[in-house]
């Protein structure tokens, strides 16, 4: 299979670290998609992270905020790479953004977006956490 885990920052991954891990040891390959720029490395198992060309904003006011870009075009630049990858499983942000955070949350909407203009169904998407499973739009 191939597995797809979208995030807002280059650590978010971490949420869901053992899934990713359990799937990469499993044989799968595993690819890590960071919306926002960041630092690349070698991140629990993947065969590839990559980056969409987004800057993540400034948040030292204490006020987090969602990338400048229409939630279209965000929406095309991970359904480029969902039609590149043609993932078997995607897990990303739960429709809180875990705590409220706006990247987060603008993340899922524009996985879920991606994903409907595909037509694809929820299948083996897996918001990081559990309850989101019972409340995602397309579930």
């Amino acid at each position: 299979m191939i597995v797809l885990s979208i995030g807002a920052h280059p650590d978010d991954e971490t949420c869901a670290g053992g899934t990713l891990i359990k799937y990469a040891e499993e044989g799968h390959d595993v690819y890590i998609l960071t919306t926002t720029r960041g630092d690349a490395g070698v991140v629990i198992g993947a065969r590839q992270v990559l980056f969409l060309p987004y800057v993540d904003p400034d948040a030292t006011d204490g006020v987090a905020k969602a990338v400048n870009a229409s939630p279209e075009e965000f929406s095309a630049s991970i359904q480029e790479v969902l039609e590149h990858l043609h993932p078997d499983v995607i897990i990303t942000h739960g429709t809180d953004g875990e705590y409220g955070q706006p990247q987060h949350i603008f993340t899922q909407q524009a996985t879920f977006r991606a994903l409907r203009n595909l037509a694809l169904g929820p299948g083996g998407l897996q918001p990081w956490w559990p309850q989101e499973v019972l409340t995602s739009p397309l579930v």
